[in-house]
């Protein structure tokens, strides 16, 4: 995660997940989507070498709605984006060789200067 910056996920009683980003400093995203995280692990050949790569990317995204808030003394931003009904386990498979691949559910926050933030859910609801 950025500096100063924590996410944290909870899901209602009617099975609703709510992904809440907390920051130092205030995010002015372009868009925020959600949908499901393909992260591919891989070996990338080049010349007479070769290079481990890492993809991430979001295989069915949906623009989401999100709230931002102040806190009380103005020192950090809170964002909400509601996931809705697309919480599901994490799956995948890596290799001893670190190739592979993972899919979980996700919030992409598009950030302005080239910047993105992924938040990955995949552990259980309040965990950072």
């Amino acid at each position: 995660m950025a500096g100063g910056t924590e996410a944290t996920y909870g899901i209602s009683q009617n099975g609703k997940a709510t992904v809440s980003v907390n920051s130092i400093s205030p995010m002015k995203p372009r868009a925020v989507y959600v949908g499901t995280a393909s992260l591919e692990f891989m070996w990338v050949s080049s010349g007479k070498s070769s290079h481990w790569q890492f993809t991430p990317s979001l295989l069915d995204p949906t623009p989401a709605e999100f709230t931002q808030t102040t806190t009380g003394d103005g020192k950090r931003q809170i964002s909400n984006v509601e996931l809705g009904n697309r919480m599901f386990p994490a799956t995948g498979i890596i290799k001893t060789n670190v190739t592979g691949e993972i899919r979980a559910p996700a919030v992409h926050v598009d950030l302005p200067n080239a910047f993105d933030l992924w938040i990955i859910c995949c552990g259980r609801p309040g965990t950072r």
